[in-house]
């Protein structure tokens, strides 16, 4: 008996106007979804290549310590075609400066100004409105709509049990839910392969079966919440406003009113004391800098600097006669050090900041816990390697490679013993000879009148790259699904599905058919 009455519930399902509209609107918004972030993605992945190629190209022209600024980048996710999470609003890339520790990353890969500024219609946002709102409309009217049409009396009076008659409706509504959604899904990973070319490997296509699963499991729970409401009301009209007021809890109420709520209860320190701060530090080491400069040249004349090529606030100096080496050597070994105390002690500050957001982040996401649409969003972007955390992730790890970039250099000897190699690759003999300096000078005056622009000093091909092993490998695994941290959020909407089911059953199991 079960069997026939989950096929007359299919037929049923099928034959209405509501399955049609579902259909065509789940097909028509994912396979356009996925279309254009699928193009989108590409440009992002250009943009990324583009990026990444220029700064190895421009890292490999440096030839001087003290021109090397690395920058470190992670590559956008295919998977962020389905669920952008923070992928598209974050940046992709940090450059590594020895006065500050990296707080954000720059350089968003996504240059359409339409996409960036619209929200994000993904697959995230189709299953959290679109296929939730199916889910109540086929399931609002399950139970009083039979009643009201005067079927309910009559299945109930049969051999099949109530508890069966449920499940039956309930399996029969997740399986007309799930056709629109799978063809959907079919067709747009079609789309991804054969029009866009793009591929996927193991561990993404587990992550996508997975997305998937939460797709349907977030459908059934809206479906099993309309039984529900359906098992609870006597008129069809009664249970479906009160299935759209659960819907509308659990999707848009509860998440926007707890980041309200949490940005209330956890108030960020004021921005602007990052701002003092570093104007006030960066005010005070340069006067401590301009001191020693001072009694280092006690005629005060800095008019050499202008010769040797130094440039201020950050110091790259090529060549200069023997006295301005000494100088320059000695400022370098005073003020190097101060600058890089001075980029932790902002650092230390801002990270008061930034760990008082984490706590406002974590307070909105626990009174979140009870909407549906946070787990979906915490499941599927954490499958897509979109989520906040892997941003968070990729700047912790450009910070830990900035500090082995740092040793490296401190190891080397470039701030002291070794400091004339942080800014020349000429020997130091040769650098400390008058003679010499004379020599260069006239060489370089000689280029210059004759028209030729190109400082003669200042030329990579002229000294090659820097000897390798100064620049750590950057490691970072970000981007890839997390499974782990789906794990919990997919568990939740498996236990608010099957409590949502076992009330609705309970429910009808006290249901006057009359």
């Amino acid at each position: 008996m079960f069997g026939v009455l989950f096929s007359k519930e299919i037929r049923e399902h099928l034959k209405t106007f509501r399955f049609g509209a579902a259909l065509i609107t789940t097909f028509a918004l994912v396979l356009m979804s996925v279309w254009i972030l699928g193009d989108d993605y590409i440009r992002r992945r250009d943009n990324y290549n583009r990026i990444a190629e220029r700064a190895a190209q421009a890292e490999s022209e440096v030839f001087v310590p003290s021109f090397l600024f690395p920058v470190v980048h992670y590559p956008p996710s295919p998977l962020s075609i389905f669920a952008q999470g923070e992928d598209r609003h974050l940046g992709n890339s940090v450059v590594i400066d020895r006065w500050e520790v990296p707080r954000g990353a720059t350089d968003s890969l996504t240059d359409n100004v339409l996409l960036n500024a619209v929200p994000s219609f993904d697959l995230l946002a189709i299953f959290s409105m679109v296929i939730s709102i199916f889910g109540i409309l086929m399931s609002y009217d399950s139970i009083n709509g039979e009643r009201e049409r005067g079927t309910l009396k009559l299945i109930c009076l049969g051999k099949t049990s109530r508890a069966q008659i449920f499940l039956a409706k309930f399996a029969a509504g997740v399986c007309v839910i799930a056709l629109p959604f799978l063809i959907s899904f079919i067709g747009s990973l079609l789309v991804l392969q054969m029009v866009h070319g793009i591929g996927f490997t193991l561990v993404q296509w587990l992550a996508i079966f997975l997305m998937i699963l939460v797709g349907l499991i977030y459908g059934a729970l809206f479906f099993a919440l309309g039984m529900l409401c359906s098992s609870l009301a006597r008129r069809s009209s009664t249970s479906l406003i009160l299935s759209l007021l659960l819907w509308a809890t659990g999707v848009l109420l509860i998440p926007d009113a707890a980041t309200n709520i949490a940005s209330m209860l956890e108030e960020l320190p004021d921005p602007t004391e990052i701002t003092t701060f570093e104007q006030v530090s960066y005010r005070e080491t340069r006067e401590k800098i301009s001191v020693h400069v001072i009694s280092a040249r006690p005629d005060g004349d800095i008019s050499i600097m202008g010769v040797s090529g130094l440039v201020i606030p950050k110091p790259y100096l090529f060549d200069g006669n023997p006295a301005m080496y000494r100088w320059f050597a000695d400022v370098l070994k005073f003020g190097e050090p101060l600058y890089q105390k001075r980029a932790e002690e902002v650092w230390q500050v801002s990270r008061k900041h930034e760990d008082a957001m984490i706590r406002q982040a974590e307070l909105a996401s626990l009174l979140s816990t009870p909407a549906p649409a946070y787990h979906l969003r915490t499941a599927l972007t954490a499958l897509s390697g979109t989520d906040y955390s892997v941003n968070r992730e990729f700047i912790e790890s450009a910070r830990r490679f900035r500090s082995a970039f740092l040793k490296r250099m401190w190891d080397e000897g470039l701030f002291g013993k070794n400091v004339f190699k942080f800014f020349s690759r000429r020997p130091l003999a040769e650098a400390l000879s008058e003679e010499g300096w004379a020599r260069r000078y006239a060489e370089y005056r000689a280029r210059e009148d004759s028209g030729e622009k190109e400082d003669t000093f200042i030329n990579p091909r002229l000294w090659g790259e820097l000897p390798p092993g100064l620049v750590p490998e950057f490691v970072f695994e970000g981007g890839n699904p997390d499974f782990e941290a789906a794990s919990w959020p997919i568990t939740a909407l498996l236990i608010a599905t099957i409590l949502a089911f076992y009330l609705g059953m309970l429910a009808f199991s006290r249901y006057d058919v009359r």
